[in-house]
């Protein structure tokens, strides 16, 4: 039963990865949607492709999900960063992003990729969490108050920090019970992981598609 839960989630990751990347290309070049929009498409066909790939091919899996990481690392510090005014805080998403650059690419010339993704995936989240707090309270401090049912940033803000914020715990999960060879329970845990795609999914065409032209 926790392995077709565990199909069924992967099956609906994966095809929601594919509406993404149609929505992003249909949505995300319009002339009246904010700049920082237009580079959408490139991540979400990347992700698209991360999620395809292992139906074909399933030794692929771990070589797509790393190169998958530094992509989603880079592409959502730039997002964060074109997002948040504050200098400082810029400077310091930046350079959390150069750190853990570093340290990949350490770990990639030792051949020593597989056994630091779980940490570096670990490190990420945090980072991402972090970096959309800084936009939030941002938002909330801002003398102007804006729509924000139609504000393309918000809903990809909180498309990031509700994805990362629940892959912690669901990591640590997976990880616990697979150390305790209850396989079952790691792959239900890995299951949230991958409905919290879905529901990141949604959000994401949400801010795609909640500006109207006037």
């Amino acid at each position: 039963m926790t392995d077709k839960l565990y199909q069924i989630s992967l099956f609906s990751m994966t095809l929601s990865s594919l509406v993404l990347a149609v929505f992003s290309v249909a949505y995300c070049w319009r002339p009246f949607n904010p700049s920082y929009l237009r580079s959408f498409p490139i991540y979400a066909w990347i992700n698209a492709t991360v999620n395809v790939l292992p139906l074909f091919n399933h030794s692929w899996t771990d070589v797509s999900e790393f190169f998958y990481t530094i992509v989603e690392l880079i592409y959502f510090t730039y997002f964060l960063v074109n997002l948040i005014a504050g200098r400082r805080a810029r400077i310091l998403l930046s350079g959390l992003a150069v750190v853990l650059l570093l340290y990949i690419s350490l770990h990639a010339m030792r051949h020593e990729t597989t056994p630091y993704m779980g940490r570096l995936v670990i490190f990420e989240a945090f980072m991402m969490c972090f970096g959309s707090l800084l936009y939030f309270r941002e938002l909330m401090v801002r003398p102007v108050i804006t729509d924000l049912s139609s504000n393309p940033g918000f809903w990809m803000v909180t498309g990031i920090l509700f994805y990362f914020a629940l892959e912690i715990p669901c990591l640590f999960f997976f990880a616990y019970f697979k150390f305790k060879k209850n396989y079952e329970l790691a792959s239900a845990s890995y299951s949230v992981n991958n409905y919290a795609q879905v529901i990141n999914t949604v959000l994401f065409i949400k801010a795609m598609t909640c500006l109207k032209k006037r």
